[in-house]
């Protein structure tokens, strides 16, 4: 996403938080091959459909996922907690 490249990945972990299925690129399924195909051709197909995925996905990186964005979001969360980091509660 940094460097302005269309995003594939898959509907683990935290991939659907980060990559916006249609505005900076594509989740699929883990287990998806022909899904994974489909995202790849339609990249190769339509370049300026890769493109503006690309754009999209480099100014979300600039804008909310830099470490900047990142701390002013942790410190409210991190305030609650004492601001230790090393609480222990689940809630």
């Amino acid at each position: 996403m940094a460097h302005g490249l269309p995003c594939v990945g898959t509907d683990e972990g935290a991939v659907p938080e980060i990559i916006e299925h249609g505005h900076t690129g594509y989740v699929v399924r883990s287990d998806d091959l022909d899904g994974l195909a489909d995202v790849l051709a339609l990249f190769v197909a339509d370049a300026d459909r890769a493109a503006a995925l690309g754009k999209a996905g480099q100014r979300r990186v600039e804008v909310e996922l830099n470490w900047d964005a990142v701390a002013a979001r942790m410190a409210p969360i991190l305030a609650r907690r004492g601001g230790s980091g090393h609480g222990t509660s689940a809630s």
